[in-house]
């Protein structure tokens, strides 16, 4: 009976680990995929690493409890489960709030804050095109507005500048301006690299 014991022990041991080094795999996870560009860099970032350690923390706590006490042992799985699986739209929400908050209203100079707000860019486009109306704007005036972008020549002899608009590596964006050859800004879209 007593090496009963000492396995279940064993056993629930080496399943907390492995619930451990998951909680791990999820938050790395979480920083390079799941959060948004709003809630993972910049001012904001501490939301992305708060949430979903609190969450898988609590989880745990929650599968301690299933595993080491008999009571509501259905009632404490169920609860670790959810929270482990809402993870992902409460991380999806969070970046909506402070998207809408800080980020949603065009302002030049977070705009041209380069380092500190390259992330949020990308949400400020819409608003920007509807305030500034860019296209019909000469590049001087953009300039002065955005700041300085990339100048560039495309192949197919097409003119644009071109400002990055999200974080750099994996679907990189950038906002681009076509011009055409009296500097006026023609066409705006928004491209994945």
């Amino acid at each position: 009976m007593k090496k009963v014991k000492e396995s279940n022990a064993a056993i629930k041991i080496i399943l907390l680990t492995v619930f451990v080094i998951l909680f791990i795999a999820v938050c790395f996870i979480d920083s390079v995929f799941l959060a948004g560009d709003a809630i993972s860099y910049g001012k904001f970032s501490f939301i992305g690493k708060l949430i979903p350690s609190v969450m898988l923390a609590a989880a745990f706590v929650a599968l301690c409890f299933a595993m080491f006490n008999k009571k509501k042992r259905k009632l404490c799985v169920i609860i670790s489960a959810a929270l482990v699986v809402f993870i992902v739209p409460i991380l999806f929400l969070a970046n909506t709030i402070v998207v809408n908050i800080e980020y949603k209203t065009f302002d030049s100079a977070k705009w041209k804050n380069y380092s500190n707000h390259v992330q949020g860019r990308q949400y400020m486009i819409d608003d920007l095109e509807e305030k500034h109306k860019i296209v019909g704007m000469k590049t001087y005036e953009v300039k002065d507005l955005l700041g300085k972008g990339t100048d560039e020549t495309s192949a197919d002899g097409s003119n644009k500048i071109t400002y990055d608009v999200g974080v750099s590596g994996l679907w990189h964006k950038t906002y681009v301006l076509e011009y055409d050859e009296n500097g006026i800004i023609t066409k705006t879209y928004t491209s994945v690299d």
